[in-house]
């Protein structure tokens, strides 16, 4: 079993790092590189912010396509994972146009800037002293099936070099922002090859086979919305029996 993050939020140092390290585990963090120690607020997180500060509980967005939003009758959750796959499409050529018509629309507050939200370069140093792995998230967290090729193989060749310069050593596992089938390609998985990647890790569900596993489409498992105690049936159940139980 792997246990990996994604991102390089804050909190993988403060929290997740000191538990892995007394317990003797290993966490891969994949880590955004123009991210790294900074008080950026990636989309989701500007996204999730405007829907739960919403002065308006129903509304419309026009781009890429029209959604209607009611947060009085669905609530946050269904309605934020609406908003969240429609900018996730492959039509959303213009984030920032989508962005912006989501502010109006809902009259959501300002997002808050001034906190460091992601680890530092010398903490991401610190934990792999302390036993951790650290890949790469791309540069930006763009979502690269969005991206013409030469702007894929900007954010991929560069997100790796800038984790070999800072930390040092051989950085060759990535994992794809969002990670679903349609965030990336066949083409973004040659582009992760040539780039110098081993391995590149999804975030759709299924099991990895032995004899069976892509490995620039290595599945994984998210562990949110479940008590510890299924979790750990589920993962024994997958281990015995190979396949995955949602």
């Amino acid at each position: 079993m792997l246990i990996t993050f994604d991102d390089g939020y804050l909190d993988n140092y403060r929290v997740a790092f000191p538990i892995l390290r007394g317990q003797g585990v290993q966490g891969v963090f994949f880590l955004v590189t123009a991210m790294v120690g900074s008080c950026a607020v990636p989309w989701w997180d500007h996204i999730a912010f405007v829907m739960k500060t919403a002065r308006r509980r129903r509304f419309a967005l026009h781009y890429p396509a029209d959604l209607a939003v009611d947060l009085a009758e669905n609530g946050l959750t269904e309605s934020l994972r609406s908003v969240l796959n429609l900018y996730a499409a492959s039509g959303n050529a213009d984030p920032a146009r989508f962005l912006r018509e989501l502010e109006g629309a809902a009259e959501g507050d300002p997002v808050p800037t001034t906190l460091r939200r992601f680890l530092a370069w010398d903490e991401a140093r610190e934990m792999i002293a302390g036993g951790m792995a650290i890949g790469s998230h791309t540069h930006s967290h763009a979502i690269l099936s969005q991206l013409a090729p030469e702007q894929q193989r900007d954010e991929l060749q560069r997100s790796r070099a800038q984790l070999r310069e800072r930390l040092g050593g051989a950085i060759d596992a990535l994992a794809y922002p969002i990670g679903g089938k349609t965030s990336f390609s066949e083409q973004t998985q040659e582009l992760a090859k040539e780039a110098g990647y081993r391995a590149a890790f999804s975030f759709y569900g299924g099991t990895n086979l032995p004899g069976m596993t892509r490995p620039y489409d290595i599945k994984r498992v998210g562990v949110g919305g479940q008590s510890w105690t299924r979790f750990r049936v589920q993962a024994a159940v997958c281990r015995r029996t190979g396949k995955y139980w949602p």
